[in-house]
């Protein structure tokens, strides 16, 4: 009889689809090899993902050497896990059951493979729900804490929104003029919503405001249209409401706490607000910006003198470098006029050493006085008198002339 076409079945590693290096290595026929890495082709990889088989026809058989006993050696190179596949190939058809016997222990060797990786896996997965279960059920970071402390969030969000509902706008800081400047106008908005965002007014139309400073004393006389306690807010429309105040020049320099009472439904609220009178020059924001702007203008007229004096200091006639090395040369000249001074031979020290020695001012007058009264005489006429003109004259027996 002919021979049957085989098959051989091969699971991968945790089923993996698309391998296309999945091979029999090696298959020998009665212990003799008969060829290499012959490779096995993915069955389905949708219906049958991870399941390869190779398919040997009865002419690859016949080149094989026919009928025998086969052993071939699987595995894949990327998802190592070696498998041995043991097959009869006959000529009688009732050696099929054997056939299909081996090839049905193959795969269950392959199943139980697989089998021992997978319970490594599930014992992970239960470590892991067992972790996630103790940290679910944690007393203090667990699932019932989370659910209060959000429930707890909510109510605290809830609070705010209901205290959120009033608005009053305040400037952090109340500038105070200079001293005679006069007032400094202030309008303070308010705005009323009720729990859907709309706009309300309270009961009666009523918002009333006070002030006093940090250490309680009454400062509601700030407010335009203050004749004693509170002052009523000016309604400008539903819900909208204002009112002006005053920081005189002379204001003390104290923190204000604002008070908004009103009543809504026939329950009294009560909201606060906060501020500082400060002086023009401590201020912030407006005040400030002014005086920025002034140093902007002072810097923008000071730049091009500054790069003036740049464009000199650079010059190279007259700049500091020049001016340097004019110095330098006025230096060596004044190191060299030092040196003639000090020279020992005919310094300053010397010439006085020699006028030391010689005779003084008030012996040289002596010696021109004694010219002039002794030598010179009375009436002493040079152009006759002198040794000049003497030597000059002619004597005739024995008389001058």
């Amino acid at each position: 009889m002919a021979l049957k076409t085989q098959r051989i079945y091969y699971t991968a590693r945790n089923f993996k689809t698309g391998l296309t290096d999945v091979t029999a290595k090696v298959i020998r026929r009665d212990g003799t090899q008969v060829a290499l890495a012959v490779a096995l082709a993915e069955v389905d990889a949708t219906n049958a993902p991870g399941l390869y088989v190779l398919a040997l026809s009865p002419a690859t058989l016949t080149g094989y050497g026919g009928a025998g006993t086969y052993m071939a050696y699987i595995n894949s190179a990327s998802k190592d896990a070696p498998a041995v596949a043991k097959f009869i190939v006959t000529v009688n058809d009732t050696d099929d059951l054997e056939v299909h016997l081996v090839t049905i222990e193959t795969k269950v060797d392959t199943l139980i493979s697989g089998q021992s990786t997978m319970q490594a896996d599930i014992t992970s997965i239960k470590a892991t729900v067992e972790d996630t279960n103790t940290v679910i059920n944690d007393p203090t970071d667990g699932n019932a804490n989370i659910r209060a402390l959000i429930e707890s969030a909510i109510n605290a969000v809830s609070s705010i929104q209901n205290n959120t509902r009033f608005i009053a706008v305040i400037p952090s800081q109340l500038i105070s003029f200079e001293s005679g400047s006069g007032n400094n106008l202030y309008r303070l908005p308010m705005r009323l919503f009720d729990t859907s965002g709309n706009l309300e007014d309270p009961d009666s139309n009523a918002i009333s405001v006070s002030v006093a400073n940090e250490t309680g004393l009454d400062r509601t006389n700030i407010l335009v249209g203050y004749v004693s306690g509170p002052v009523l807010a000016t309604r400008d429309s539903q819900g909208v409401y204002r009112i002006d105040l005053n920081i005189a020049d002379n204001a003390a320099l104290e923190q204000l706490i604002f008070t908004f009472e009103y009543t809504e439904n026939a329950v009294g609220l009560n909201h606060v607000r906060t501020s500082e009178v400060v002086k023009e020059a401590q201020a912030t924001g407006l005040a400030l910006q002014t005086t920025l702007l002034d140093v902007l203008t002072d810097t923008a007229d000071m730049q091009p003198r500054v790069l003036d004096i740049q464009t000199k200091v650079n010059d190279p006639v007259i700049g500091l470098a020049n001016l340097k090395a004019l110095i330098d040369v006025i230096d060596g000249v004044v190191d060299s006029n030092y040196a003639e001074l000090t020279n020992v031979t005919y310094g300053l020290s010397a010439l006085k050493t020699i006028l030391d020695g010689k005779a003084s001012q008030l012996t040289v007058d002596n010696i021109v006085t004694i010219l002039n009264s002794d030598v010179k005489g009375s009436g002493f006429a040079v152009v006759d008198d002198s040794l000049h003109a003497i030597s000059g004259r002619v004597y005739y027996g024995g008389t001058a002339q």
